[in-house]
């Protein structure tokens, strides 16, 4: 049992070179990859080195459950089997880690969760029973978190415990239940420990029966011309351990020669062979074919169990207790380990010892009979294949089912790789973004590349089912590169097209400010830009790539350059023009000025002359009113002179009447002939003022067109 053991542990961990495992160990070499691993210590576990202390206790801390867990439950009203949800996630959450897997059956009610709890060092775990009712349903599973399986060359590795549902239950209705309950043990377990009670008699045989029925439900291979031989390494280690046993052994006979003893079919002699032909009358010859019937089944049965379990082993337990209230004290756990029986602790001891040393890894075999030990996400496949292979009463086929999960198994391994192989790139980008250069992209990408296979054939089943996903897995890491390499080039042009348009104002603000003296300055600073612009090697590629389309920019900005200069000329001639136009109707302005006032002050001297020919003529009129006055006063005196003088008198006043009245007259017509003088003097010169101002209206009249062409 032991060399059995360990040549199944040595056979598992070396496999055939192929072309898959050449490509790995080409992709698994890299400083890089080891890096990984160490970062990832918590999610893989690699199946090539020893693990270390620190490593293992993050193993243990990942596969770690506070209490069992239902891994497989059976359904009453479709009366099928099914593998719970919440153990199939946790098993997926383990990922890549190499996992050993201890189970438990026998009859219902022999201690079976029992004998698990003490496995893992506890005194509660799964659930006991105190009654003769059953407390197991379906199948548990629970981490051991008390020991770790370990292989020859020191890769240790988690193991779980898994408590199956005592079989042989007289009130069960379906007959293929026990079937299903030792179909699911054998396969799902890498050490099958099969409880018995006492001794292995006739009725143990009989139950035993299932594993010849496990025979016709399981193949090896396709064409199914596999025999029992053939599936023996399928099947886990087989432990049977008798419980309460009570009987003493032969001297010399171990408990492993009780075994094969209880195995073994005896050769019938000839005198039994001929009492078998001969045929006896009455009930004896019915006894007797009743009795061969029953010993041939259970030569059969000991046959199937010969064949398939060839490393099997069996060890005895005395009753943990001597009182009967004990040991229902036991069930209900009310006792512990230390209040056992000192021969049953040894006994126990030594038991688990046994197992620890001898619980291998679960192994897959794939076809050509390789095998490669099974992870913790592959065993969750390998469950739900199994219960629906017997839900569906079909033959389970163990090459065609490894290679389905080999199958998932490196689909699954493809999407972790791609995962990390995201998570590095995100994380490299995250410090900092595109543009790279396109040497950095290739050596972000080579050690991305380098971590997702590493990634993959740590995860991945080995062997040709793995070329294909592998292949898949680099096309796709090509098409990301180029999908990086575009994105790169596309975040390099924008970077320099912003530093260029970055440049290109600095400059369009010096040229607007006219920093540069003419069009040789200007090119020249254009020559500094570029020269400072291809130093920036934080632009990415596409600088490199931009000679054409920065030449064209470059013309534009000196398009741009002439086009100002120009401008700047003619404008400076425009203010020259302008200048010079403003000094001119500056001068005219001041002419017009000048002539305003000569105006306004020949304006104000005809008033004055007006002022004063009026201030004459009226004083004239006003001098000849008073000599009109005087005359008339002298006439009226004349007159009166007259009536007092003679007619003489009168005659001569009469004559110096009419000489002062024609002298008067004369005196009016040269007054009104001055006045019409004086008058037309006015209006002469009232003309000449008008003619004058008339001249004058036109020169300003002339003066103000001017200006207004010049302004135009």
């Amino acid at each position: 049992s032991s060399s059995g053991s360990s040549s199944a542990s040595g056979s598992g961990s070396s496999s055939p070179t192929t072309k898959a495992t050449r490509i790995r160990d080409s992709e698994v070499t890299s400083a890089s990859s080891r890096a990984y691993f160490a970062r990832r210590a918590s999610m893989h576990a690699s199946p090539a080195h020893p693990v270390g202390d620190s490593r293992l206790l993050q193993i243990r801390a990942k596969t770690h459950l506070s209490r069992p867990l239902e891994l497989i439950v059976y359904d009453e009203a479709t009366q099928k089997f099914r593998v719970t949800e919440a153990a199939k996630t946790i098993l997926e959450s383990w990922g890549s880690i190499h996992i050993g897997c201890v189970g438990v059956a026998g009859a219902m009610r022999t201690g079976k969760s029992y004998i698990l709890n003490v496995l893992n060092g506890r005194q509660k775990g799964f659930d006991l029973g105190g009654t003769v009712e059953s407390k197991t349903k379906g199948v548990w599973m629970w981490s051991c978190d008390n020991w770790v399986g370990k292989t020859e060359d020191g890769d240790q590795f988690p193991v779980l415990l898994l408590d199956f549902e005592g079989m042989f239950d007289p009130n069960r209705k379906d007959q293929r239940y026990d079937l299903g309950l030792f179909f699911m043990a054998a396969l799902l377990s890498s050490f099958l420990i099969y409880n018995v009670m006492a001794v292995i008699n006739s009725t143990v045989l009989s139950h035993l029966n299932v594993v010849a029925e496990l025979i016709k439900h399981i193949s090896l291979k396709t064409a199914g011309d596999d025999s029992a031989v053939d599936m023996s390494q399928c099947m886990p280690n087989l432990l049977v351990l008798l419980r309460d046993f009570a009987l003493e052994l032969v001297e010399g006979q171990s408990a492993d020669d009780y075994l094969e003893e209880k195995l073994h079919i005896p050769r019938r002699t000839a005198l039994a062979q001929r009492r078998s032909a001969t045929p006896e009358p009455g009930g004896e010859a019915q006894d007797q074919e009743t009795k061969g019937q029953n010993e041939a089944q259970e030569n059969s049965t000991k046959e199937a169990v010969s064949a398939l379990f060839q490393r099997r082993a069996c060890r005895t337990l005395v009753c943990p207790v001597e009182k009967s209230e004990l040991l229902r004290a036991l069930a209900r756990e009310e006792l512990s380990y230390g209040e056992l029986r000192p021969e049953f602790v040894k006994q126990s001891r030594a038991v688990l010892q046994y197992i620890k040393n001898h619980t291998p890894k679960k192994f897959m075999t794939m076809a050509g009979g390789e095998q490669r030990p099974c992870t913790a996400a592959e065993f969750a496949c390998l469950a739900e294949h199994v219960v629906a292979s017997f839900n569906n009463n079909q033959q389970l086929v163990i090459e065609d089912t490894w290679s389905m999960i080999a199958q998932a198994s490196c689909a699954r391994a493809g999407k972790e790789a791609r995962q990390l192989f995201e998570e590095q790139h995100a994380a490299a980008l995250a410090q900092q973004g595109f543009p790279w250069s396109s040497d950095e992209v290739e050596r972000v990408h080579n050690a991305c590349h380098k971590a997702a296979c590493a990634c993959f054939w740590h995860a991945a089943t080995h062997g040709e089912t793995s070329v294909k996903p592998f292949e898949r897995l680099r096309e796709w890491m090509c098409e990301h590169l180029a999908a990086q390499h575009a994105a790169n080039m596309a975040a390099s042009r924008a970077a320099t097209l912003a530093e260029v348009t970055k440049m290109e104002a600095d400059v369009l603000s010096r040229l607007q400010a006219d920093a540069f003296s003419d069009m040789a300055a200007f090119s020249a600073a254009l020559d500094e830009q570029a020269t400072r612009l291809s130093r920036q090697r934080r632009l990415g590629p596409w600088l490199d790539q931009a000679g054409c389309e920065l030449l064209e920019r470059r013309k534009e900005l000196e398009n741009k350059a002439v086009i100002h200069f120009k401008l700047a000329q003619t404008e400076r001639e425009r203010f020259e023009a302008e200048q010079r136009t403003l000094q001119t109707m500056a001068q005219l302005a001041q002419e017009q000025k000048q002539r305003e006032q000569e105006r306004v002050k020949m304006m104000n001297e005809h008033a004055r002359l007006e002022q004063e020919q009026k201030q004459q003529a009226l004083a004239a009129e006003q001098r000849l009113v008073e000599a009109n006055h005087k005359k008339e006063r002298d006439l009226a005196a004349l007159r009166a002179q007259m009536e007092r003088a003679s007619a003489d008198q009168k005659t001569q006043l009469q004559a110096a009447h009419n000489r002062l009245v024609g002298e008067l007259q004369s005196s009016a017509a040269r007054q009104a002939a001055e006045s019409s003088r004086v008058q037309a003097d006015l209006r002469a010169r009232e003309a000449e003022y008008a003619r004058q101002l008339a001249a004058m209206q036109d020169v300003v009249n002339r003066q103000n067109s001017e200006l207004h062409s010049l302004r135009n």
